[in-house]
């Protein structure tokens, strides 16, 4: 289990993890806990699999910030579900990446990409859309980047639609609070009117 060569160009891109030290790689490289820690803290230890527990859980938003950042809040449960509690706890896994990208994809006309609408008279944010059923608020900043703000509750969205500066509430009511990401998928978009 130490510290293994895998010939990736004969396997073909893959997600793999080593059961003995519970690693995990993507197209080889190394997927670390901390960035999905900061969106959803099921499991300070780290990543497992083979079952449907906290470190499955971890481990599946992991992979899903990784290659469906705008809708990892809303795959992640059933990919931990459906696909990583199906590995086999404690062992080696190698998954073709493309197997992962169709699982994704197949969930993507259900799960409905956040729509953003322009903002009028703000200094600082151009669009912003929400979605009540993930609780994600994705805003389009003016001087360039989208992100993606995770938990975020319903009434906080609709006070800031209110607040006179949007800029203003978004800086002291959002960004201190909720967990954010920058959103590099093509499943969002901006939508007039």
């Amino acid at each position: 289990m130490g510290n293994k060569t895998i010939n990736t160009k004969e396997m073909g891109k893959t997600i793999r993890g080593e059961g003995g030290t519970r690693r995990v790689w993507i197209d080889g490289l190394e997927l670390r806990p901390g960035k999905s820690l900061k969106v959803r803290n099921h499991s300070p230890t780290g990543f497992n699999w083979g079952y449907g527990g906290s470190g499955p859980a971890q481990l599946a938003l992991a992979i899903m910030l990784e290659l469906a950042p705008g809708a990892a809040t809303m795959l992640y449960q059933d990919f931990k579900r459906e696909v990583v509690a199906a590995w086999k706890i404690d062992e080696d896994f190698w998954v073709p990446l493309d197997d992962v990208l169709r699982w994704i994809e197949e969930r993507r006309p259900d799960m409905g990409a956040v729509k953003r609408h322009p903002v009028e008279g703000s200094s600082n944010i151009k669009s912003m859309g929400y979605s009540p059923e993930s609780q994600v608020l994705q805003i389009e900043f003016k001087g360039g980047g989208i992100y993606e703000y995770y938990d975020v509750p319903e009434p906080v969205y609709k006070f800031m639609l209110a607040a006179e500066s949007k800029g203003h509430y978004f800086a002291t009511h959002i960004k201190p609070y909720f967990p954010c990401e920058r959103v590099t998928n093509h499943w969002c978009e901006c939508v007039s009117g």
